[in-house]
């Protein structure tokens, strides 16, 4: 159902996104970025596609990493728990899985019981399943959704994925690497790119950037959704909802399940979801203008119509009070576009513009 608010697992709840599903299902490279803001559908994407193919998949939501504790300890958990998930499908894994210093195999299951003494390394880890992999005529995929939240494993003597992605890309052609980031910037900050002491500068990287809906395809969407439980609503109401949730799926998808569950689709309906999108938006805000109110200064004057480099500092200095540097400015702007709460339109001139409108609905009030 496409008005179902949990991640889509199945191809026909997945909408418009054929040509990125394509991609990934024809694509071969060693690593795959999957990009776009909050709210615009990756894990949708990824989720139809791993269930798709019929190659082995490590899955690792780094949002629940982080909820526990960046730690070595917790993130192997979690690695143990994927290939548990795998032996199970495919039992000849285990002759392989063997070899790694410091499993324990238990039945048609592993653990790495012996961390403490002798903790696992996971290059030798990746190395075995290469093997397996390569032997078996397949590819295993790593995944990580929310992949820049990897950075805060490097904290006191960390894991270093960026090493092992290069290791990975250089050495394991039985391992494919799949990436999801809503903080685009920061991602690829973390990654290195463009960096030329990063051990991924100059590799090759496949992006798959998602997009939000036009006003048209946001229209489809509701009416097919609308269609799928046999509800008609008017016209003006859904070009009301298309106006003011902008083509962000994940404010429609809620605007169609509150619909669903009050029988009936109007203004009260539509100022109810924004009330509660509101109130989503507006703690995550929080938490990032606890860091800077330049933050909050620069999405202010961005949602009320400052939309070049100059107008939105000048709009900056007004608030603050005070004059700022070209740099301190530049520098807190290139944040929120690498965070994702920032656009940017190329033309005659640069033009910036915040990507959720209910962002800007927030910091309007």
């Amino acid at each position: 159902m496409l008005f179902d608010p949990r991640p889509k697992t199945k191809r026909e709840d997945l909408f418009d996104r054929e040509k990125e599903l394509e991609t990934l299902q024809s694509g071969d490279a060693p690593m795959i970025l999957i990009l776009a803001p909050r709210r615009y559908g990756k894990t949708s994407l990824l989720n139809v596609f791993l269930n798709e193919i019929p190659d082995p998949h490590i899955f690792i939501d780094c949002r629940a990493l982080i909820v526990e504790e960046t730690s070595k300890e917790v993130f192997y958990r979690f690695m143990t728990n994927e290939i548990n998930r795998i032996v199970r499908s495919d039992k000849n894994i285990l002759k392989w899985l063997e070899r790694i210093k410091g499993i324990k195999i238990f039945g048609f299951e592993v653990s790495f019981a012996e961390y403490e003494k002798s903790p696992p390394n996971l290059g030798e880890i990746m190395k075995v399943i290469n093997d397996w992999s390569v032997n078996s005529s397949i590819k295993t995929l790593l995944v990580f959704d929310e992949a820049q939240l990897l950075r805060f494993f490097r904290r006191r003597g960390g894991i270093d994925f960026v090493d092992l992605f290069s290791y990975i890309y250089d050495n394991l052609e039985g391992i494919r690497i799949i990436l999801t980031g809503s903080e685009v910037g920061v991602l690829k900050d973390f990654l290195g790119i463009n960096e030329v002491d990063s051990p991924m500068y100059g590799r090759y990287i496949s992006e798959i950037n998602l997009s939000k809906f036009s006003k048209d395809m946001s229209l489809e969407f509701l009416l097919e959704g609308f269609k799928q439980i046999g509800m008609e609503p008017t016209p003006l109401i859904l070009e009301k909802a298309v106006d003011a949730l902008d083509g962000v799926v994940g404010w429609l998808v809620m605007f169609g399940n509150k619909a669903v569950e009050r029988k009936r689709v109007d203004d009260e309906i539509l100022n109810e979801v924004l009330s509660e999108a509101k109130l989503v938006v507006k703690n995550e805000l929080e938490q990032l203008f606890k860091n800077s109110e330049k933050y909050r200064y620069i999405l202010k004057a961005l949602s009320y119509g400052a939309n070049t480099w100059s107008s939105i500092k000048e709009a900056v200095e007004f608030y603050e009070g005070r004059k700022i540097t070209d740099a301190s400015f530049t520098r807190i702007l290139n944040r929120l576009i690498s965070m994702g709460y920032v656009n940017v339109r190329y033309g005659e001139k640069k033009i910036y513009e915040i990507s959720d409108p209910i962002v800007a609905k927030v910091v309007k009030e």
